[in-house]
């Protein structure tokens, strides 16, 4: 069967109990047989490109969505990195093996 890759990514703020939401964004990271992984989804939406630039993003799913994680069903992981304004994002990213078949939405891309 053909698979693909998906990542949920939770990012939690470097001290959340000086926030009012600990949990700064959910992403869903997926990899694209063309172009490799990409973010499908961010919850909540970033209300300016400050808040989650380009640079910070691409870092995000490359550690999202580990290189290599297509050789295993599922797994997860741990990181820091920085969040582009002097501070850190602390994240979670639980990934696993998806038979395409069973994707709900899906371009010619997916075999």
């Amino acid at each position: 069967p053909h698979l693909t890759s998906l990542s949920i990514l939770l990012i939690i703020s470097e001290q959340p109990h000086e926030r009012t939401k600990p949990i700064e964004y959910l992403i869903v990271i997926g990899f694209d047989h063309k172009i490799g992984s990409i973010v499908e989804f961010v919850y909540p939406e970033p209300s300016s490109k400050e808040d989650l630039n380009e640079e910070v993003l691409k870092s995000l799913t490359f550690l999202g969505l580990p290189d290599g994680s297509h050789s295993v069903d599922s797994d997860y992981s741990f990181f820091i990195t920085p969040d582009g304004k002097g501070k850190l994002f602390y994240c979670v990213s639980c990934y696993r093996q998806i038979k395409s078949s069973e994707l709900l939405q899906k371009d010619e891309s997916v075999s």
